[in-house]
């Protein structure tokens, strides 16, 4: 870690599992009744499960290594790119927690699958 990054940065992985675990929790106590419902689920069921990954990702790895997936991919560098901390919070953030929870709110609105699924394939 440097002392550039920020405190978000540094630990939205830490954060991130236990506040996804009560959202999807306490959104199990209104899960509807019916068909939908098995949608339902697994639309929220998605945070707190890919939460729970990026702290093994972002957070300690199985080797105990801290934030060890930036030195991984910027040693292979697929893209041609490096990673920086602030670049992988964005995307996480972003696009994991906020996209996933929009798609879960528009299955829970529209009752349509579709967004469930969406919410997995992103």
């Amino acid at each position: 870690m440097t002392e550039a990054m920020g405190w978000i940065d540094e630990n939205w992985m830490f954060v991130a599992p236990p506040l996804a675990l009560a959202l999807f929790l306490y959104k199990l106590q209104n899960a509807p009744t019916g068909t939908g419902r098995f949608y339902y689920i697994m639309a929220w069921l998605a945070l707190p499960l890919y939460a729970f990954h990026q702290f093994e990702e972002h957070g300690y790895d199985l080797y105990g290594r801290r934030y060890h997936f930036i030195n991984y991919f910027n040693e292979m560098k697929p893209l041609g790119v490096e990673l920086i901390p602030r670049v992988v919070t964005i995307i996480n953030l972003v696009d994991v927690h906020f996209c996933f929870g929009v798609m879960a709110v528009l299955l829970e609105q529209t009752g349509n699958p579709v967004f469930g699924v969406l919410s997995h394939s992103l």
